[in-house]
């Protein structure tokens, strides 16, 4: 066997070509020696337990799975770092560690995070800039453990490989699972849907941000993995479609086109059909996906299938009338003490949305859409702070606290955008332009670190290529996400983020220390163990860094832990508002929430979800003592609301004025604290301020029925009788059929019209008390032309009809009463007596019986005179 060997090595090798297949080039395992090398199962057992912990981290009764998976993702940190510190190999070459820096993206982000701290200068919540910064800094503590890891063997990426496949196609057949029970009716809305995540959005961004990982399966192995690699690709297809996701849609499109480019530059380089395969099988997966799910959906999901079936025309007896009715409302931000507020329809639209057609979704992308109106408004306010604060931003985490000020003027609920939805905007305004930039180079650096290696080994492909290109490809389809979502706050996609960086960092930190020679099937031949050792790093400068970095992740986990616990209260105050019923006491709160954060997750501050068991309790003082030095989110109009709610009902109006005016000018849509205001500003007189704070409510907000009724009240109390009914009247025209409007309508009309001509009308009940009924006709002729809308004028002359023998007129007058009034007995008695003098004995009779039931005597003693024969 050695002269074999000895032979071999002697004997010149022949120039391989491209599509060498390195099935032939296997080595077989020596007798004895393990399949797995003992060195690799601790790294292994480490990645294992970061994807399954913070994918499979359950809530454990907090608000949101977020506060719990930065928990175990922060312990985690801890433990594999301690893990990395006590390796005996490691303990020998303590600078292999900074060996993560000489990656070019690893230096963007430590820059990143360095220009995040700096941004904490110009923040105003600074509890909201440390969760934030730790948020990251845990995400960055992973990258650089995974990175480690890889670089001592960076052949562990195919294990990752393979295990994100099989959780890929896991995730698939979930979506497939629940559809059906969606079409079984078992699931009311696809959007419903979220199998092990905490939402809809969350399944769908893991279902797409790991199409990569089949991707390269698909590119670069053989066989059956091959093979595994297209179903995971098409089943991950088809789930993303099933996920009606218009984003990612958008982002299938584009980056298809890439990933064939690509396929097609390959081809036109070398002439090789196993490009045009690869190019075929990808194209086969998308158009097979396409069709399976338009297929489904145009035959088996309930509402298209129905409204493609035949429906018979009902008849009158089959007509129902159904109330309008609102969605579900959205009240865990309400500040309404024991109650709720509405929420608006984008429930209800969403729902509808995500069973059209991959076409027809597309094609609803547009500005008179919620959700891309939602979005477009928060990309310009983003922009906006950006252009304001160029330099270091708003401060990190404060996104979601300098926002209100641009979304106060527009919003008059307090369901806000906590998100920008675009998290290179939101990180720009936050860190500022050099915040930003950086966070976009990790991309950039990412992708040229792989386009560098393309251009030297696309032709051979080695284990650093394919570290690199599902890097690349990998943050490819997690930008996507990012540019319309916010996958920085999520967990799980942070994971694939990590996952993704982390190797590509390590194969960019290996091609350089090898110089690009790699031999992949080598034991050892990419691990950083096998290259040069580093430059010397002094003992006592190595174990004080890690001893820093234990510190940190320590006070990391220590904080999650505090924010896990303030998120399980948070939990029981959002079911309570939920519930419409504040069914928890102030005491099971006060004095009980973490010291931080002092910002709820919906963005309310803590000190407001107190008070607001504190007014519903009637604590008013208890609720200002609580409230008053709180400044957590100066924007947020909630604190000077519930002061001013407060310090009302303690009878102190001028303090109370004070808040509500403050709130008014935070929030100036938000009805009841303008009610609450102008209610204020009426008491101490200053009327003249009122009509242009409520004419500029009105130009605004033209559905809420209180806003009517007050403004046509204050203008009846101010004497404008023209002004209250011209804007009752265009009340009427906007909230048709709401009966509070119809009160306040009659009411308003009876100031306008019926109290000035008052003479008039006494003067005909002079004439009618007087017997004189033709005198009392002719006067409420005159009053009528006048006053059309008083039920009292055609009531005494429809009595004066009858006695002056106009059966037929007083009949009239009877029922243009009953159009503005309910009808009595003693009127439905006078209809029946002129149908009997007009002859319609039949008639007189049905209404001589309605008016008895009325009550009526005279009708009773009628209907035995005329109608019982006796």
């Amino acid at each position: 066997m050695s002269k074999t060997k000895k032979h071999k090595k002697h004997k010149p090798a022949p120039e391989r070509p491209a599509s060498y297949d390195r099935r032939k080039r296997r080595n077989k395992r020596e007798p004895g020696k393990p399949l797995i090398p003992l060195a690799q199962i601790p790294p292994a057992l480490i990645i294992l337990a970061y994807i399954v912990v913070v994918t499979f981290t359950p809530n454990w009764m907090a608000l949101d799975t977020n506060t719990t998976k930065f928990l175990t993702l922060s312990l985690l940190n801890l433990a594999s770092f301690l893990y990395l510190v006590t390796n005996r190999e490691l303990r020998r070459e303590p600078g292999v560690l900074l060996k993560f820096f000489k990656a070019p993206a690893a230096m963007a982000y430590a820059g990143f995070l360095l220009v995040v701290l700096a941004s904490f200068t110009h923040a105003i919540n600074l509890q909201e800039s440390l969760l934030q910064f730790f948020k990251l800094f845990s995400v960055f503590a992973a990258v650089f453990i995974l990175a480690v890891l890889l670089m001592r063997d960076i052949r562990l990426v195919k294990m990752i490989l393979v295990v994100m496949t099989a959780l890929l196609i896991f995730d698939s057949v979930s979506v497939f699972y629940y559809i059906n029970k969606f079409i079984q009716g078992d699931v009311e809305r696809i959007s419903d849907i979220k199998t092990v995540y905490s939402n809809k959005n969350i399944l769908a961004s893991s279902l797409y941000v790991k199409l990569p990982f089949a991707l390269s399966m698909l590119m670069f192995d053989r066989g059956r993995l091959r093979q595994l690699g297209w179903v995971a690709l098409f089943f991950g297809m088809l789930a993303t479609f099933f996920m009606a996701t218009r984003a990612f849609y958008l982002g299938l499109i584009v980056l298809s086109l890439v990933f064939l480019t690509y396929t097609a530059v390959h081809f036109m380089r070398k002439r090789e059909r196993r490009y045009a395969y690869l190019a075929g099988a990808y194209v086969a997966a998308l158009a097979l996906s396409l069709l399976v799910f338009s297929v489904v959906q145009q035959n088996f999901y309930p509402g298209v299938r129905d409204a493609r079936s035949p429906v018979p025309r009902p008849g009158f007896s089959e007509l129902t009338i159904a109330t309008p009715r609102l969605s579900a409302p959205l009240v865990f931000i309400s500040p309404e003490v024991g109650s709720s507020t509405g929420g608006g329809t984008r429930g209800a639209a969403g729902g509808q949305r995500h069973t059209q057609s991959v076409g027809e979704q597309l094609a609803s992308i547009t500005r008179e859409d919620g959700s891309m109106r939602n979005r477009i408004n928060a990309w310009t306010w983003s922009l906006d702070l950006i252009r304001r604060y160029p330099l270091l931003g708003v401060g990190a985490g404060n996104w979601k606290v300098n926002i209100l000020e641009y979304e106060n003027q527009e919003n008059p609920g307090f369901i806000y955008l906590y998100k920008a939805h675009n998290d290179f905007l939101e990180t720009t305004a936050e860190t500022g332009i050099p915040g930003g930039l950086l966070f976009i180079s990790i991309f950039l650096l990412t992708g040229w670190s792989f386009i560098r290696h393309y251009r030297k080994k696309a032709d051979d492909p080695g284990v650093l290529y394919r570290a690199l290109f599902l890097s690349a490809s990998g943050l490819a389809f997690y930008a996507v996400d990012a540019f319309f979502n916010f996958p920085a706050d999520r967990p799980e996609i942070l994971l694939l983020w990590s996952l993704y960086l982390s190797m590509g960092i390590a194969a960019t930190v290996i091609s350089k220390e090898q110089g690009s020679q790699e031999q992949p099937e080598e034991p050892g031949a990419e691990t950083i163990a096998a290259t040069a050792a580093p430059a010397p790093v002094k003992p006592a400068l190595a174990k004080t860094l890690a001893a820093v970095v234990v510190v940190m992740l320590t006070a990391n986990a220590y904080l999650f832990y505090l924010n896990y616990q303030s998120s399980k209260l948070q939990r029981l105050v959002y079911q309570d508002i939920m519930a419409g019923q504040l069914r928890h006491t102030s005491d099971e709160f006060t004095g009980v929430f973490p010291f931080m954060p002092n910002i709820s997750i919906w963005g309310e501050s803590v000190t407001s979800l107190k008070a607001r068991y504190l007014l519903d309790e009637g604590k008013y003082r208890e609720t200002i003592e609580v409230l008053i030095n709180d400044h957590g989110n100066p924007w947020d109009a909630r604190r000077e609301y519930f002061l001013a709610t407060a310090y009302s009902s303690l009878e102190q109006y001028d303090s109370a004025l004070y808040y509500s005016e403050i709130a008014h000018r935070l929030k100036p849509y938000y009805f009841r604290n303008t009610h609450l205001m102008m209610t204020l500003l009426e008491r101490f007189e200053r009327y003249d301020e009122i009509p242009a704070i409520i004419d500029a409510y009105l130009d605004t907000d033209k559905r809420t029925a209180a806003a009517w009724l007050y403004a046509s009240g204050f203008y009846v109390r101010a004497g404008d009788a023209d002004k209250a009914y011209a804007l009752i009247t265009e009340a009427r025209r906007y909230l048709r059929g709401n009966s509070d409007i119809a009160q306040q309508y009659d009411f308003v009309y009876h100031h306008k019209y019926i109290r000035p001509n008052r003479q008039l009308f006494q003067a005909a009940m002079d004439r009618f008390d007087a017997d004189d009924f033709r005198g009392a006709i002719s006067r409420l002729n005159e009053y009528i032309a006048l006053v059309e809308r008083d039920p009292n004028a055609y009531r005494i002359r429809a009595f004066s009809h009858y006695r002056t023998g106009r059966f037929q007129e007083s009949l009239d007058d009877i029922r243009r009463f009953s159009e503005l009034h309910e009808i009595d007995g003693a009127l439905m008695n006078l209809r029946g007596v002129c149908l009997r003098e007009l002859g319609d004995l039949e008639g007189a009779c049905r209404a001589f019986e309605q008016a008895v039931r009325m009550g009526s005597a005279g009708a009773e003693q009628n209907y035995r005179n005329f109608c019982t024969g006796g």
